[in-house]
């Protein structure tokens, strides 16, 4: 069982509107979450090998449209897994889906730790400010590399 903490930044979009209020910068106040994963069945998708095992491109990562990583998502979901990680579209880190419903026993996700982000600091992150900048405390947190 691998112990990982990672800090995903969610921002919640209506899939059936468009419009630039959905744009994260203009949703307020927004919060990071730390969390504690202890899980014991992860897809690993942060290699080219482990893509090309699960019939991924790089593109496929990126794709608007999330088509091929939907497809991948709902086997790796029958298969048992507990989470997928894949490397974060930015470049920097990794994003992880979490298939709470799918939790084993002995496999635990624990918030640990929140920090609030406001309007001005939207704002930075919009004209491309880091958010290790923003909040330095976040640069301290073990992430997976």
């Amino acid at each position: 069982m691998a112990a990982l903490r990672i800090t995903p930044l969610h921002f919640p979009r209506s899939p059936n509107n468009r419009s630039n209020r959905n744009r994260p910068v203009n949703q307020t106040p927004r919060s990071i979450f730390p969390l504690e994963l202890f899980l014991q069945s992860v897809v690993d998708l942060t290699t080219p090998e482990r893509l090309e095992a699960w019939g991924l491109t790089p593109n496929d990562l990126v794709d608007a449209s999330m088509k091929r990583c939907r497809e991948v998502a709902a086997v790796a979901g029958q298969l048992g897994a507990e989470a997928i990680r894949w490397p974060s579209a930015t470049g920097a880190g990794q994003s992880f889906a979490i298939f709470v419903d799918q939790l084993r026993r002995g496999s635990r996700v624990r918030i640990a730790n929140s920090f609030e982000i406001m309007r001005p600091m939207l704002d930075a992150l919009a004209r491309g400010a880091s958010i290790t900048a923003l909040l330095p405390e976040i640069a301290e947190l073990p992430l997976i590399p």
